[in-house]
């Protein structure tokens, strides 16, 4: 957990880099020194850590915790082996730094077993030192903290229960460790007990009930949250993510753009503003948001390609559509709305053969969706393969069934196979759906008419002329045969 917002730096830190920049010698305390440390580490900037040790050898030469400490360094910056052999020159294996940094190590090397074995004997040794229960859960939170922060939550759940907590922060760690073992109910617990004073609760009580879609209790709480503080961008950007998932699109422009306002960097608010655009069918707007996240370093970049392509296909730009879902191909090669993308535009430039080489691609990854199954029945019709496209568009209807588009092509297709009975079957399947389909009325006439059910085509009929004065003569146009029937 930060112990510094890395925004502002704290003044000793102005003041140890300007000591650089003009190469002057300063005195620093031990406590500076680590302080120091420690901002690098938070900062993300973990080499700039090392110069600082070395000072700190030179102005505290006694004080032998500067060996542990590049210790911890050098396995920040993964060098594991040299982590390693400075550990082992450490005159005092019972300190307690020392035991912490040879469990994260053998974390870091894959060893378990042998991490878990470690931190028991650990625990165990601390006991003896000092067998008060405020320092025994003082020692179960730094264990715990070392499995949680190598993502080894479930071990990390066991020492957090039986830790005492230094501060509101702490507890928050907990609360998260909760969240990935999917011990929800005690990191609602500890939420909703510190949300009062800690912002960072309140708005993860919030998301914790948004994944649970309790929308209307996660709204109360990221209002609550963009109340407390204005400010405050996370509280924006979740408060958006909600209105976005709920369908209120503008409501979640507004927050998104507010997010934005207040962290210009913040990447993620605004891919999620895109797509909040892209909702609103506001392709160009969403296309151009994408196009400048494209270099993000923070977002995946086989996303970014995938929602640009996506954009350029609603925009029947298909090359460029193309282009971008083949980037984001090759990071992502088993991606089905990838691959079904890639069908739909040569689809769209009638480029058939490839539409049908990559439905199947898609199919492979994923049978269960209706339209790899629907591109490539349109496919194989454009190429005249009525029989296969038939069977195509059959495992899209039996996926879909209630897709009257579907419906109605099937029907058309078995019509155009005269196989009368399955058309009027799926018209009437359409027709359920939706019955002010352009022309259903007339198809479902024609079907009968040759199922010689006339006095149900007439009724059709008569349904279809109500609609539309020129239905009985396309009626003709398709079985002219049936004249004779009209004019009785």
């Amino acid at each position: 957990m930060s112990l510094f917002g890395v925004e502002e730096k704290p003044d000793f830190v102005k003041e140890y880099e300007k000591s650089l920049e003009q190469n002057n010698s300063r005195y620093f305390d031990v406590e500076e020194l680590v302080d120091l440390v420690d901002y690098y580490v938070t900062s993300e900037e973990v080499d700039k850590a090392l110069p600082v040790l070395d000072l700190a050898e030179k102005l505290h030469p006694n004080d032998t915790t500067w060996i542990l400490h590049k210790s911890r360094i050098y396995m920040l910056l993964n060098k594991l082996d040299k982590a390693y052999d400075i550990l082992q020159n450490v005159a005092d294996k019972s300190d307690e730094m020392f035991g912490l940094l040879s469990i994260q190590l053998l974390l870091k090397r894959g060893r378990l077993t042998e991490a878990k074995t470690l931190g028991n004997k650990y625990y165990l040794e601390q006991r003896e030192k000092e067998n008060s229960q405020e320092h025994r859960g003082f020692v179960a939170y730094q264990i715990a903290l070392v499995f949680f922060n190598d993502e080894i939550y479930d071990y990390a759940e066991l020492w957090f229960r039986k830790a005492t907590f230094p501060n509101t922060n702490a507890l928050m760690n907990y609360a998260y460790c909760c969240e990935k073992t999917g011990n929800i109910r005690k990191a609602v617990e500890i939420y909703e007990l510190y949300k009062a004073g800690n912002i960072v609760a309140l708005i993860n009580l919030g998301v914790l009930y948004l994944q649970q879609k309790k929308y209307f209790k996660a709204y109360q709480i990221f209002q609550e949250a963009v109340n407390r503080e204005p400010y405050n961008n996370f509280a924006w950007f979740n408060l958006g993510i909600l209105q976005l998932e709920v369908k209120k699109y503008e409501d979640a422009l507004e927050s998104f753009d507010f997010a934005i306002a207040i962290d210009d960097t913040d990447e993620l608010a605004l891919f999620n503003k895109a797509h909040t655009l892209y909702q609103l069918e506001k392709w160009t707007e969403a296309k151009n948001i994408y196009s400048e996240l494209l270099n993000s370093t923070k977002l995946e970049s086989w996303k970014v390609n995938f929602c640009l392509a996506e954009c350029w296909e609603n925009l029947q730009e298909y090359k460029k559509a193309l282009s971008h879902y083949f980037e984001a191909e090759k990071e992502n090669p088993n991606h089905y709305p990838i691959l079904v993308g890639i069908a739909y535009s040569y689809l769209g430039l009638e480029d058939f053969e490839k539409t049908i080489t990559y439905a199947k691609k898609a199919l492979i990854i994923d049978t269960q969706q209706s339209d790899g199954w629907e591109y490539l029945g349109e496919a194989l019709l454009f190429l005249n393969k009525v029989d296969e496209a038939i069977l195509a568009y059959k495992r899209a209807v039996k996926i879909d069934p209630t897709d009257k588009s579907l419906l109605f092509t099937l029907a058309t297709l078995y019509l155009e196979k005269k196989n009368y009975n399955e058309a009027k079957k799926y018209f009437l399947l359409a027709y359920q759906y939706d019955d002010t389909i352009a022309d259903i009325e007339v198809m479902l006439a024609v079907s009968c008419f040759y199922l010689e059910e006339y006095s149900e085509m007439l009724s059709y009929l008569h349904l279809a002329e109500n609609r539309n004065l020129d239905a009985p003569k396309h009626f003709l146009e398709l079985c002219p045969e049936a004249e004779k029937i009209l004019n009785k």
